[in-house]
């Protein structure tokens, strides 16, 4: 088990998008939130790497054009050997039940326990009509942190892009403005194809 740091500002963040994101009629078009989404998500895995005894480049201030060249997230260094990563959040994957109201054919409207984990890893590919994520990217490794059950699922990256282009997996749209397309994919019955890294969060203070 992985002990991991988060501010307090950064957690209630986190929920606070994924509110934002479930609530029905709430737009969600504020692109600046999604790239703090992203920039926590990397802040967590150089954490989780600097313990397994990395040296984390980091990637800043670069130029329009050097973006469109570095198709990945990361870069650390351990015994010589360069690594990148590729690192998604997903918010959408929580633990436990809620209650939803279903309609039956005969009109009859009963109320369910329904999981809010569907057992999927969202693994994305398209964005705006580009391709993205897993297709898009130049990385050694791609980890999807399912934040808030506390694992991180960890695949080669050309071993997952052959995996998601070569599997009859559904394709479905999310994100902001469901302008991402990604596969879904059965966590239990493909996982021996990931390394699954279980941590758990400390919640720390903001310093005032």
């Amino acid at each position: 088990m992985v002990i991991l740091d988060i501010l307090r500002s950064e957690y209630e963040f986190l929920l606070e998008i994924r509110r934002l994101r479930e609530t029905p009629g709430r737009g969600y078009d504020m692109l600046n939130r999604d790239l703090t989404v992203g920039e926590i998500g990397e802040k967590l895995i150089r954490q989780l790497l600097k313990q397994e005894g990395y040296e984390v480049k980091e990637i800043t201030h670069v130029t329009d054009d050097l973006k469109e060249l570095i198709k990945f997230d990361i870069i650390a260094f351990k015994d010589g050997v360069e690594e990148t990563f590729e690192v998604k959040l997903d918010l959408k994957v929580f633990p436990g039940t809620e209650i939803v109201n279903i309609e039956l054919p005969n009109g009859v409207k009963i109320q369910k326990e329904k999981d809010l984990d569907t057992g999927n890893l969202f693994v994305e590919v398209k964005c705006s009509n580009h391709f993205s994520g897993i297709i898009r990217t130049t990385s050694k490794f791609f980890i999807t942190i399912l934040f808030f059950i506390g694992e991180m699922w960890v695949a080669e990256s050309k071993k997952l892009k052959y995996l998601v282009t070569h599997t009859n997996f559904p394709i479905v749209e999310g994100g902001q403005n469901f302008k991402t397309r990604g596969a879904l994919i059965d966590r239990e019955y493909n996982k021996k194809h990931f390394n699954v890294i279980e941590f758990q969060l400390n919640i720390i203070d903001d310093l005032l």
